[in-house]
This record gives C-alpha cells, sequence and structure tokens, in this order.
C-alpha cells in the first residue's frame, strides 16, 4: 500500500513539472520583452563625486546624490582619536571619504560608507595643528639660538687668534723698528 501511494504522489508531480516546463519558456519571454521596455533602467551606475580638494560637499548632499544615483549611503562619523591637522579647515559634517570611489562603476542598491568630520574632530585638529606651529617656531628659535652661539663663539675664537697674533708681531717689530732705525742714523 505504500508503494501505490509514493506512486500515485510521482504521477501527481508529472503534471505539475510538464506544465512549468512548457510555461517557462512564456516566462522568460514577458521578462525579456520588460526589459526592453525599460532600458534605461541601470543594473551598474557611477558613483557620484563626494569630496575633492575643489568639491567639498555636506553629509546631507553626499546622501542625497548616492541615493539619487540608486546607492545606499551609510554615514560615518570620523572618530577624535582620528584627528588630524589636514581637518583644520573642514566645516561641520563636511565629507572627506568614502568606500566606493568616484567615477567608480557599482551595482545599483551597493553601500557605500561616507565618513565625515564633526566640529568636535575639526577643534581637535586645528589644536593639533596650532601645537605642531608653535613647536616648528620652537625649533626654529632654538636653531636660530645656536647658530647665534656658533657665530659668537666663531668671532671670539678669531678675535683670540688675531689679538695673539698681533702680540707676536710687536715682539718681532719693535727689535727690528728699532734696529732699522739704528742702521739708518749710522748710514748718515
Amino acid at each position: 500500500m505504500a508503494s501505490k501511494k509514493s506512486n500515485g504522489g510521482r504521477k501527481a508531480i508529472a503534471p505539475s513539472v510538464i506544465s512549468a516546463l512548457t510555461i517557462a519558456p512564456a516566462i522568460i519571454k514577458a521578462i525579456e520583452e520588460l526589459m526592453d521596455k525599460f532600458p534605461d533602467m541601470p543594473t551598474k551606475v557611477a558613483v557620484p563625486q563626494l569630496y575633492d580638494s575643489n568639491l567639498r560637499l555636506k553629509l546631507d548632499d553626499a546622501v542625497m546624490a548616492l541615493t539619487s544615483a540608486g546607492l545606499k549611503p551609510i554615514p560615518s562619523e570620523l572618530k577624535l582619536e582620528e584627528a588630524d591637522p589636514k581637518y583644520k579647515n573642514c566645516f561641520d559634517s563636511q565629507v572627506i571619504w568614502s568606500s566606493l570611489k568616484h567615477k567608480q562603476k557599482t551595482q545599483v542598491g551597493t553601500t557605500v560608507i561616507v565618513k565625515y568630520v564633526t566640529q568636535e574632530v575639526i577643534a581637535a585638529s586645528q589644536k593639533m595643528f596650532e601645537e605642531q606651529e608653535r613647536q616648528k617656531a620652537e625649533d626654529k628659535r632654538l636653531k636660530t639660538e645656536k647658530r647665534a652661539q656658533q657665530i659668537e663663539q666663531a668671532q671670539k675664537i678669531f678675535s683670540d687668534a688675531a689679538s695673539s697674533a698681533k702680540d707676536g708681531v710687536r715682539k718681532i717689530l719693535p727689535h727690528r723698528k728699532g734696529k732699522d732705525y739704528q742702521d739708518t742714523e749710522s748710514n748718515k
């Protein structure tokens, strides 16, 4: 009896499989016709430009651009630990990075991570820049002082050497000068 039921089940499946196989070409044809009717529907899109040295977008504008291109933006706030002097001139919510680059082709619906700076990060970046500039100025001042000391030491050495040479010449010249004077007197 059990074998009758399994055979009966196979017999019931067979017509369904046959009808699916006869319908499949019709479904494929309908899908192809739909695709022909909507040729403008892209499967791949280019990532819009979100940041550049000349282009500075706010997060809201970047999200809108990505969404209108058919992509899914995920905003990601730059952490305070990632502060860097290069962000000192940014504005609040400025986009600075994205996981996909400008003009890169990707599937519609792809997720794009968008990094942006906050006012806290900008303030920390400005402090870092000011500290670097202060340190540079201090290093320059110390270098200038050291150079002035070196010049002063060199001048002292030169002055001492010149003074020693002058004293040596004075010891030699008075004897000759007197001798030359006496020789000229006796010649007269």
